[in-house]
């Protein structure tokens, strides 16, 4: 081991990862990583749960520690090889590979649970390639699910491989090491020379997993590399695959390289309807890894047999649910139009394009997030160009690639989904997912999914889930008030609804619980959640008949005391929460209202010693500062007396509704006012001394009497608008909102 070696900066390892220390490195980390039992991690005997897990978030935690400890105990030219992981274990994985030829003892790719091989040498799809972005948990499951009979059948028709035999084949991948590290590190200089010497290794399989040259050079994204060996390979040699039916056309589509991807498309057409082990073309490869500009290449080349739900597999299933999930909307819709069929067609996982874009807000219009302001100049260019689109349609301008906005394509998707559900029987709509879809849009608000379905089967508007409860209650639940004024707004037909849920609780005892976070998060301040949550207890209890205003649940409570049991803590934090901003703001007004006490006794210029009267009293600044002084004052002072208003207020649960945020609103105004006219003053008094020998004082004064105004209404403006809008406004509730 070289002298040399840099000492690591952190307690993990006593010298950074070289190229001629690995055996020692590997033991040190090791050994850290199972003290920090973080080895389970890396070891691949940990599965990766699906995002949607409560583990999830646990195994992403541990991921993050193991990855960094990692990569901070490797040398420059160690990391260089594995900084485009985001996952530990192929990260491990890859540095193993690279010594292979140093240590004997350390497993090349270590079996995981998902895909084994021939005695166990295999590693899974994910953990051996050589890619940036690791794909999230679901599709693990998902290329698990796919055809996994097949691949078990096809490992366990192979010949046991006797030890010999796998000595022979770790001699021979040592033999191409040379080539391999060429490759790897992107020196075709080398790797011409050797592949001058051995001409067959160019077809050869130079790793454990059966990888080519061209399949490490596609791992790594290497577009010269690639180019250079598809000039010394036949079709045939193109086609090669590794252990897990791979081509590297699969591995540059899962990488998203989307340059190599052309060049080898343009070298053997052939490449994108070959299927892997999982029986996946590289498009759906692609899509699942997320790789938009990918995907629409080899959507536009693969050809249209192998999307048809009718004559080919899964791929059309597959390749749409993963296109919504990746937010590659314009292939979704043009998959869609040309085989409607998928729209009710299920994936391996069981999702159909509906399930997943149930789960999908965001792309929708009620998902987006904006501010008033924003929201109305949203809708109207959305609108315009919503019309521009539709008009250029006959003119032939659109076509697939020209980007619509993203509403409007999935608004499109799900019409073409609607007029396929409503052909379905009973039976078909289970099977095809439609009412869970509902159930799942209504969790996360997406009124147009809801709408659509409903129109399109009315008896979907009497769809419950698991515990017992409908859609209104499902939105009541999550905090939905678009779904919930869709269904208010329905008339009678809302009436029919059941009322109750698996426990007894009636929609009432429903809002009487306490809010998700997700959605109490959105509201500014405990205050205004505590007055959100009571907003919706009162407005459902306009829905719900008076009959079940005081009906008692399972548990024995009626909605008043559920209510009060929920939002015990809640109030605690809006009392804080007022108290806290009361006190701040009260300080800041007891300053102003001093300042221009004091300033109107001072005033600038000073006054005539005979008769007691300001000098520049007939002067239109002076006039500007003692009007600005005297406002800024007596704004200040109201404001005080509003805050110590709420300082000794009660704060009893009602109060929250509207008597606090009032005060809250008024104090925030007058002060909000007493600092702009303070601003004014200030500028006037500097403008009376200054304009005899400066008078272009009078812009920078300006601008920067500006600065204070502007900082309070970036900062406390927003929470006035709020206040007044969730206060005074329209609200949330009502048709059409």
């Amino acid at each position: 081991m070289s002298s040399t070696n840099i000492i690591a900066p952190s307690a993990i390892v006593p010298e950074f990862l070289t190229k001629d220390n690995y055996e020692d490195w590997v033991v040190w980390l090791r050994n850290y990583l199972l003290g920090e039992e973080l080895w389970e991690i890396v070891d691949g005997t940990e599965p990766i749960p699906q995002a949607t897990q409560p583990q999830y978030k646990t195994w992403r935690k541990k991921n993050a520690q193991a990855l960094h400890a990692i990569q901070i105990t490797c040398g420059a030219d160690m990391f260089s090889h594995i900084k485009q992981f985001d996952v530990a274990k192929p990260a491990w994985d890859h540095l193993a590979s690279i010594h292979q030829s140093q240590t004997e003892q350390i497993k090349l790719l270590p079996q995981t649970e998902a895909s084994p091989g021939p005695e166990g040498d295999a590693p899974h799809l994910f953990h051996s390639a050589s890619m940036g972005q690791c794909p999230s948990a679901s599709i693990q499951m998902l290329l698990h699910s796919c055809q996994m009979q097949n691949l078990t059948s096809a490992t366990h028709n192979q010949a046991p491989v006797h030890p010999t035999q796998k000595d022979n084949l770790r001699e021979d991948n040592v033999s191409y090491l040379p080539l391999y590290k060429a490759v790897d590190d992107g020196d075709w200089e080398s790797a011409k020379r050797f592949l001058d010497d051995h001409p067959d290794a160019v077809r050869a399989r130079i790793t454990a997993t059966g990888t080519t040259a061209l399949l490490v050079a596609s791992m790594n994204g290497n577009v010269v590399m690639v180019e250079k060996l598809l000039q010394l390979m036949s079709a045939e040699d193109m086609e090669l695959k590794d252990i897990y039916g791979n081509t590297a056309l699969s591995r540059a589509a899962m990488g998203g390289i989307t340059k190599i991807v052309e060049a080898m498309v343009n070298a053997n057409r052939r490449l994108v309807c070959l299927r892997n082990n999982f029986d996946c073309i590289p498009v759906v490869m692609a899509a699942i890894y997320g790789r938009k500009d990918t995907v629409r290449f080899l959507y536009s080349v693969t050809p249209d047999v192998e999307f048809n739900p009718q004559i080919s597999n899964n791929n059309g299933a597959i390749l749409l649910t993963e296109a919504i999930r990746a937010e590659i909307y314009d292939v979704a819709l043009n998959l869609l139009r040309r085989y409607p069929r998928l729209a009710i067609t299920q994936n391996n996982l069981g999702d159909t394009v509906l399930t997943a874009l149930s789960r999908r807000p965001s792309a929708f219009p009620s998902g987006s997030r904006h501010g008033i302001w924003r929201q109305w100049v949203y809708s109207f260019f959305w609108l315009l160009h919503r019309i521009a689109w539709s008009a250029s349609k006959p003119l032939g301008i659109h076509h697939m690639h020209q980007k619509e906005p993203v509403h409007i394509q999935v608004i499109e998707i799900l019409k073409v989904i609607c007029s396929e559900i409503e052909k379905l029987d009973e039976a078909h709509l289970l099977e095809a997912k439609v009412y869970f879809a509902v159930v799942n849009a209504a969790k996360f608000g997406i009124v147009e999914i809801v709408d659509e379905i409903i129109r399109s089967i009315p008896n979907a508007i009497y769809t419950a889930d698991e515990n017992g409860r409908n859609i209104v209650a499902i939105a009541i639940v999550h905090r939905q008030h678009k779904v919930f004024n869709l269904i208010y707004g329905m008339g009678p037909k809302q009436s029919h609804i059941t009322p109750f849920d698996n426990q007894d609780n009636s929609l009432l005892h429903l809002a009487a619980m306490l809010s998700p976070y997700s959605q109490l998060s959105r509201v500014s301040g405990a205050a205004l959640q505590m007055q959100r949550e009571l907003q919706w207890y009162k407005e459902v209890g306009k829905f719900v008949p008076p009959v079940f205003a005081e009906r008692i649940n399972k548990n024995g409570q009626i909605p008043p005391t559920l209510f009060t049991e929920q939002h015990k803590d809640l109030v605690k934090e809006g009392e804080t929460w007022m108290k806290g901003t009361a006190s701040s703001c009260t300080v800041v007004a007891a300053l102003i209202a001093t300042i221009m006490f004091t300033a109107a006794f001072t005033v600038p210029g000073g006054n005539n010693s005979d008769t007691g009267i300001p000098i520049f009293l007939h002067r239109k600044a002076f006039m500007i500062f003692i009007i600005s002084d005297a406002f800024s004052l007596f704004s200040s002072s109201a404001s005080m007396l509003m805050f110590l208003g709420i300082l000794t207020s009660r704060y009893a649960e009602e109060d929250f509704l509207v008597s606090l945020p009032k005060r809250l609103i008024i104090g925030l105004a007058t002060l909000f006012f007493s600092v702009a006219t303070m601003m004014i003053a200030f500028g006037a008094t500097l403008f009376i001394v200054l304009h005899h020998r400066a008078q272009w004082t009078a812009i920078p004064i300006t601008l920067l009497g500006s600065v204070p105004v502007a900082l309070f209404v970036l900062l406390q403006f927003p929470l006035l608008v709020d206040m007044v809008v969730s206060t005074y406004g329209s609200g949330i509730f009502g048709p059409g909102r």
